[in-house]
């Protein structure tokens, strides 16, 4: 009755918290979603409401604050480093246990042994007894979990450059984004000129054949080039919502396309000869710096697997209390030292052994490859950085010509030797080589920008660190 009684007790406050009940999905999602919308509409409120247009470096340090790439990189540095405080204590303080136990037997139990000629019971334990016990115990030797210790600590080292390197990635993201929406903004005056020059034309056109100047061909193809161009334009103006979007995505706020920036983009490329700025870049980017921790980490495995095969000595010491009248003893303290080798484990220990090895080996070889990945992406960088310039100057050279190509156009305009349709022309090929020249000049800025990051940034190692220098393409020491 007593085990009835407890299980509909159980039941009836299990249906009166709503907490115990299987959540419905479709409402869940509903909330969430509605509070993602709250949160991101907020956060584009506080970030971007005022919609003045914003420079490369205040993007940047939108990015910085609000990047969801390097939030969740932070967050994973700070679980590292927990990983690695909580395993470092461990290893420094004892373990303490304390237990309580309460034993209620149905009837004493009870020894029987033969004095005089007969049998004699008596009890040797009380019918119900308490014991209290507290012992603490400290591994004296035991290297695998040292090794383990200093596995966790690399493993946080490491976080803590991946985060700087998510940082340069997400640099990299909203320079290129940011050099794309500078671009495409800069060539829509030029569409919009050709449009109007489109325009005057096919009026020019309309009107010509109305007056029986023109056949009806040469009104349509006009018409047809208008449209055209006018599909372009909405195309365009797409393409800067669309590319607006995906700016407001990479700073971490709403991708609701109302995002402002300004016209002029302008970065210093790092200087020097290409042989300088890759040894710079193996001697700065933090994914070296990261492959040399993991380098470690592995060879800090295998270490690890060999000293499992050492004996292990344990300390191990407490206090007891006891409530057993049989007990002449109530309280008593104990101490044992103990030592302890694990022989046969299935050859397990040798195959952790090689595979520790392996990975060690493996680790190499992958710093290896991206030494050769970072040297290619500085000499890539080089080279578009020397194209954007090469593309600028033949810009400018072309915005020149189209300069005097409109000067001239609206002398002859003036004096009645050109017609309007014409000059609306020249107008639409000045305004497309400015527009030219725009955009070249976003692309070189964004190539010398991308050279700056594939350069690194000017990262030192902490001084109490014991683990690899960087030494040039020599890498860790080894």
């Amino acid at each position: 009755m007593r085990r009835e009684f407890i299980l509909a007790l159980f039941l009836g406050g299990a249906s009166l918290f709503p907490s115990c009940a299987s959540p419905d999905p479709g409402k869940t999602r509903k909330e969430e979603a509605r509070r993602c919308m709250e949160l991101l509409n907020g956060a584009g409120k506080e970030k971007a409401g005022s919609q003045a247009p914003l420079s490369l470096e205040e993007c940047l340090r939108l990015a910085m604050e609000n990047s969801f790439a390097l939030r969740k990189a932070a967050l994973r540095k700070e679980i590292a480093a927990l990983g690695a405080k909580a395993l470092s204590r461990s290893l420094l303080l004892p373990r303490v246990d304390v237990s309580l136990v309460h034993m209620d037997r149905s009837s004493k139990p009870l020894v029987e042994t033969p004095l005089m000629g007969r049998k004699i019971r008596f009890p040797v334990m009380d019918k119900r007894i308490r014991v209290i016990r507290a012992e603490a115990t400290f591994p004296l030797l035991d290297l695998s979990r040292w090794f383990l210790s200093a596995q966790v600590e690399r493993g946080a080292e490491i976080q803590g450059y991946l985060e700087e390197a998510v940082r340069q990635g997400v640099r990299a993201e909203v320079t290129a984004r940011y050099g794309a929406l500078a671009a495409l903004e800069a060539s829509l005056p030029a569409l919009q000129a050709r449009v109007e020059a489109d325009a005057q034309r096919a009026a020019d056109a309309h009107a010509l054949r109305k007056e029986g100047f023109a056949l009806a061909q040469d009104a349509d193809a006009a018409a047809l080039a208008l449209h055209r161009s006018r599909d372009a334009l909405r195309s365009l103006k797409r393409e800067i919502l669309q590319a607006r979007r995906d700016l407001e995505q990479a700073l971490g706020l709403p991708p609701a396309g109302k995002i402002r920036i300004q016209s002029s983009l302008h970065v210093d490329a790092p200087r020097g000869r290409l042989e300088d700025l890759v040894l710079h870049a193996l001697l700065h980017r933090p994914e070296l710096f990261a492959s040399d921790r993991a380098l470690l980490l592995k060879k800090e495995k295998a270490r690890a697997a060999v000293a499992d095969f050492l004996p292990k000595l344990l300390l191990n010491f407490g206090l007891q209390a006891t409530t057993d009248s049989a007990q002449v003893h109530k309280f008593w303290a104990f101490g044992t030292l103990s030592a302890f080798v694990n022989l046969f484990e299935g050859l397990g220990k040798f195959s952790r052994l090689k595979g520790a090895r392996r990975e060690a080996r493996l680790a190499r070889l992958e710093r290896t490859e991206l030494y050769g990945t970072v040297i290619l992406q500085v000499a890539r960088a080089c080279k578009d950085l020397q194209d954007a310039r090469e593309a600028e100057a033949r810009a400018e050279e072309a915005l020149k010509l189209a300069r005097e190509e409109a000067d001239k156009g609206m002398r002859l305009f003036r004096e009645g030797l050109l017609r309007k349709a014409d000059l609306a022309a020249l107008r639409a090929g000045l305004a497309g080589a400015e527009a030219a020249l725009a955009g070249a000049r976003a692309k070189r800025a964004v190539a010398a920008a991308m050279l700056r990051l594939a350069v690194g940034p000017e990262m030192k190692e902490k001084k109490r660190e014991k683990g690899p220098r960087r030494t040039g393409t020599g890498g860790a020491e080894k």
